[in-house]
């Protein structure tokens, strides 16, 4: 609350950037006939919010140490499920 213009620059640089590309490849393949009809609003967040997590819990607010990214393994994973359901 003391530092309003942060969650918004935040929000403009990394939420809104990124729902709004992969929102657009969503697209894409859905008019290309590589994944079923979807709302791509709803797809995208259900992408990225996974991901998210770990920048915020293993990366911003790491408190003891530097940030710990994800296994490239659990990355693959999570692009497995996502695949999975939308197509």
């Amino acid at each position: 609350p003391r530092l309003p213009h942060l969650g918004e620059l935040f929000r403009s640089a990394v939420p809104e950037r990124i729902l709004g590309g992969v929102a657009g490849l969503l697209r894409r393949a859905r008019e290309e006939g590589a994944i079923r009809p979807m709302d791509t609003d709803a797809a995208s967040r259900m992408f990225v919010g996974p991901l998210l997590t770990y920048v915020l819990m293993d990366g911003l607010f790491v408190g003891d140490g530097p940030p710990r990214p994800p296994a490239p393994e659990r990355i693959e994973e999570l692009v497995d499920l996502f695949v999975g359901a939308i197509t």
